[in-house]
């Protein structure tokens, strides 16, 4: 089959392709490339043609970069230049991966984490409550109690328990950093106080 290194439909080949960003200063083996094109297969959209895989050339080399999931190329020869400029290059990287993680539906609004959170604790204190009538009857079996009166006593204990979750989960929500290193006792004893 002699088919040439592109077509004209704007398709090249693995190879071509890989000769291309080579040239182009963004040096990659040819089966590196190739890994590359099947693991984003779905933003790349490749075509088997025969044994040979074609591809957009100007998707592709617009597709390696924005991906931040390659080494840091740029990064490495900013070392030498200033600070600035290395924060700088840095930076636009992270924007990058946040652009990408955006267009490809992998980031969460920190309103919908909350409401979820919110909704789970909901259902969490549901269960509680269930758990808590139950109990309350084995053991008013258990120790020929009354039930109405141990009732409260494990209401209270598991209120407890859900306000000092609800304490921590808002302290992480205003400074996730600061609230993993606060010691659940000290949300223990805030609660307490109550």
């Amino acid at each position: 089959m002699n088919t040439s290194p592109h077509d004209s439909t704007g398709l090249v080949s693995v190879t071509e392709a890989a000769r291309r960003l080579t040239e182009a200063g963004d040096k990659v083996e040819r089966s590196t490339l190739s890994r590359y094109v099947d693991r984003y297969a779905a933003a790349l959209n490749p075509v088997k043609r025969g044994r040979e895989t074609v591809l957009d050339f100007e998707t592709l080399r617009k597709h390696r970069a924005e991906n931040i999931n390659l080494d840091a190329k740029p990064l490495a020869g900013a070392r030498s230049k200033s600070d600035s400029q290395a924060r700088k290059l840095d930076a636009d990287a992270r924007l990058r991966e946040l652009d990408l993680a955006e267009r490809e539906s992998k980031l969460t609004l920190r309103d919908e984490v909350a409401e979820g959170a919110a909704v789970a604790i909901a259902a969490m204190r549901a269960a509680m409550d269930a758990a808590v009538n139950d109990t309350a009857e084995q053991l008013a079996h258990q120790f020929a109690g009354e039930a109405r009166l141990i009732r409260p006593k494990l209401r209270a204990m598991t209120a407890k328990g859900f306000d000092a979750f609800a304490d921590m989960m808002r302290a992480y929500a205003s400074d996730p950093h600061d609230a993993l290193s606060t010691p659940a006792s000290d949300l223990n004893a805030e609660t307490a106080e109550r």
